[in-house]
């Protein structure tokens, strides 16, 4: 059975691919960690985000006066949006609003019956305006409760997000990251002269870390591409 990945395991994971039980790496556990949190998972987030169902207030979410501009609220890193033009899926999902509240089914469906009517007869276009805006052009039509419902894009918290299926891409690209954290030491300490002697520090496959890390990159983006079902793997439910 595939296992979910936390932080504890990708560490575990990265300093037995690196071979730090026999020889020792420069980096201990938090430094790794910080590693996988600063680079590792904003990266993964940008060709794997986390599909959130959101609901906007088009009276408390509206920015000023300005029609059809809108404030939307996530504790991560919002990446983009879009409107949500179908029902399918619609009873078996969690839905948020700016609060980070969970919604009651009963008043989502009250809602989105019309909604779903306007939508699809008059074309919209969203436009997501960093960090926290997005714009919907024309401005939408008031309802009786003035709601729109859209899926935000949304980073990842944490690795344990993510799908099990990802789990040999997430430990390859962080242990590229922990590589080119390790040869940025290693070029800065590259030779160390001592009374005895002069110390060379190994490069070896550390210097190859930032190609083959570009490569998987682009073998992500070719794989998102082609995968039509990518988007229902993480979808929140």
């Amino acid at each position: 059975m595939m296992e979910w990945l936390n932080n504890t395991k990708i560490v575990n994971s990265v300093k037995a691919r690196l071979g730090a039980g026999m020889r020792g790496i420069e980096l201990d556990n938090d430094s790794i960690a910080k590693v996988l949190r600063d680079e590792t998972l904003p990266t993964l987030s940008i060709y794997f985000p986390r599909f959130i169902n959101y609901v906007i207030d088009m009276d408390e979410d509206q920015v000023g006066r300005q029609k059809g501009l809108y404030y939307v609220e996530w504790p991560t890193q919002i990446l983009g949006a879009e409107i949500i033009t179908s029902l399918n899926g619609v009873s078996n999902a969690t839905w948020y609003d700016r609060s980070f509240s969970i919604c009651p089914l009963d008043f989502i469906m009250s809602f989105m019956q019309k909604e779903i009517t306007d939508f699809t007869t008059v074309p919209f276009t969203v436009e997501f305006l960093p960090p926290n805006q997005i714009q919907i052009n024309p401005n939408p039509p008031r309802g009786t409760m003035n709601k729109i419902a859209v899926k935000l894009k949304v980073a990842h918290a944490d690795f344990a997000q993510f799908a099990p299926g990802l789990r040999e891409i997430i430990l390859k690209m962080a242990t590229y990251d922990v590589k080119l954290d390790i040869l940025g030491f290693r070029r800065i300490f590259s030779n160390i002269s001592t009374s005895m002697a002069d110390i060379e520090l190994t490069m070896g496959t550390f210097e190859e870390a930032e190609s083959k890390r570009d490569e998987l990159i682009e073998k992500i983006r070719g794989q998102a591409h082609l995968s039509a079902n990518r988007r229902k793997i993480y979808v929140d439910q």
